[in-house]
């Protein structure tokens, strides 16, 4: 079941999840407008620096371990995210591998 990851509206945040079994250690920060984000799975950087864009995976496919599930930001009406909006229109969700697969 897609899970939504609770964000503080603030302009820099680390948060640490297990989920799946897996451990996933997120940043994002602010960067000139918009969103970027820091991901490690189980203590292996995957992303550094990457732009956040409504819809899209931040984890590449070429960096998921076996098993292991997606985050993507859904906004409304497709905009960037940013974090004056988090929680309100603007929302970090988590799916597993099996949701992926059956093409959540």
């Amino acid at each position: 079941m897609t899970k939504k990851i609770p964000l503080k509206a603030v302009a820099s945040q680390s948060l640490t999840l297990v989920l799946d079994g897996h451990t996933y250690d997120i940043t994002l920060r602010e960067a000139n407008g918009i969103m970027a984000v820091d991901i490690a799975v189980n203590g292996v950087t995957v992303v550094s620096g990457r732009r956040c864009l409504p819809g899209y995976p931040l984890i590449p496919f070429a960096y998921q371990y076996a098993g292991m599930g997606n985050f993507v930001f859904s906004t409304e009406g497709d905009a960037y995210p940013y974090f004056t909006e988090f929680g309100v229109t603007c929302f970090l969700n988590y799916y597993s591998r099996s949701e992926i697969d059956a093409g959540a």
